[in-house]
């Protein structure tokens, strides 16, 4: 899944919400996943800024959310993980994302996303 690119201040944190999907189309739900991985790169020059692992309890949600935060439809996500400003340290910058979901049974799928950066004024 390739999520639209999101324009932040720099070193701000930003809350990346997505409805997931398994390669075969089902909804992912937490005990479906054994690990995800996150990483944030600096487009420019390659550097990762930020990078961790995450507990899928954590961050997937059995059930589809409506909440304020996702505004695409009235459908909802089962994913949301809050990345840290300390990811996205320059301004007029364009970062590169990426969050490996391994499932418990299968191969890993991929979420992927950028963001661009604006100093602050």
């Amino acid at each position: 899944m390739i999520a639209p690119r999101r324009t932040i201040p720099k070193a701000s944190s930003i809350a990346y919400t997505a409805r997931v999907r398994d390669v075969s189309g089902v909804l992912v739900v937490s005990s479906a996943v054994l690990s995800i991985e996150w990483s944030v790169v600096d487009h420019a020059d390659g550097t990762v800024t930020g990078s961790g692992s995450l507990a899928p309890s954590d961050v997937i949600f059995d059930t589809l959310q409506t909440d304020q935060i996702w505004t695409p439809d009235a459908t909802g996500y089962n994913f949301r993980h809050t990345l840290p400003g300390s990811a996205f340290p320059n301004g007029s910058r364009l970062y590169d994302g990426l969050y490996t979901i391994t499932p418990t049974d299968g191969d890993p799928f991929f979420l992927v996303f950028q963001v661009v950066t604006r100093d602050r004024y």
